[in-house]
């Protein structure tokens, strides 16, 4: 019966391989004789520092990854690992280090990113009281988005956790600018306008604020964008990000929410558009 065994001799006992031959051993019938009569003494290629976690020993192996996404860089590594190596009995592979951190952010995102767009509609459905209202400003996130990913795929940036802490970021964004132009028209309505009129006078004359606080946000982060110093490749995806959702707010939302309004509240039939409406008609639909 043999047993793995792992010793470490004093420093003057492992000066070589010749030297650790001689060392004495006792037998058990008295006396002691050469390690090396009774071992195998010899020099092998191995790990030049023994690691140790969970009561276990390992090796770790580190690569980097440049120009692609870590995720599908590290897939594309276990699916090579798995055909073409052959990994010894009572041994396993772990994929860790930034890889793991990327999944335990990944199942993070899947539930934050969630409960704060159901918060925000929360708030908007409370600042409103217009279920009408609160979907109209909440069409202007997946636009904001749609200038995210566009700003990724032409600057070629990989999709990361920090590029997914832009997208978080931008639906703020989305939401207080198409809030400006929202409450304004109805508040031009309050006064006496039509619907039409309201929305064709609020989306002019609240352009340039809805712009300036487009560009503002975006503008702020273009020299995290620009950047290559240390640092670069956490902030850089975060700034691309907002950077084109921003773009995408201040060009397509000013078109799209004003037509999306006059849509929906044509739509449900509640009010005529063409009309003008007194102090005392009803406000516009929920």
């Amino acid at each position: 019966m043999s047993f793995p065994l792992v010793v470490r001799w004093q420093p003057q006992y492992r000066q070589s391989i010749e030297g650790m031959k001689n060392i004495r051993v006792n037998v058990p019938t008295g006396g002691n004789v050469p390690l090396g009569q009774i071992a195998r003494v010899e020099a092998q290629s191995g790990a030049s520092f023994i690691y140790r976690g969970d009561l276990q020993r390992y090796v770790p192996v580190r690569f980097s990854v440049s120009g692609r996404d870590l995720q599908s860089a590290v897939a594309e590594a276990k699916s090579r690992v798995a055909s073409e190596v052959k990994v010894p009995e009572g041994t396993h592979l772990a994929w860790v280090g930034e890889y793991g951190e990327l999944q335990a952010a990944n199942h993070r995102l899947m539930i934050v990113i969630p409960l704060a767009l159901l918060i925000i509609m929360g708030i908007l459905y409370g600042a409103t009281l217009s279920i009408v209202n609160t979907l109209i400003l909440m069409a202007q996130v997946p636009l904001a988005c749609l200038g995210g990913i566009l700003a990724l795929v032409i600057t070629g940036t990989p999709f990361s956790v920090s590029a997914a802490v832009g997208f978080v970021s931008i639906f703020a964004i989305a939401i207080m600018d198409g809030i400006l132009l929202n409450f304004y028209i109805h508040e031009l309505y309050e006064q006496g306008h039509s619907v039409l009129e309201s929305i064709v006078m609020g989306a002019d004359r609240r352009f340039r604020a809805v712009m300036m606080t487009a560009l503002v946000d975006g503008l702020g982060l273009l020299p995290a964008a620009l950047s290559t110093r240390i640092g670069a490749q956490t902030q850089r995806p975060l700034a691309i990000v907002v950077i084109g959702g921003a773009c995408s707010i201040a060009l397509l939302t000013r078109v799209f929410q004003p037509t999306l309004m006059y849509v929906l509240h044509r739509y449900i039939g509640l009010v005529d558009s063409n009309e003008r409406f007194g102090n005392n008609n009803p406000p516009l639909p929920a």
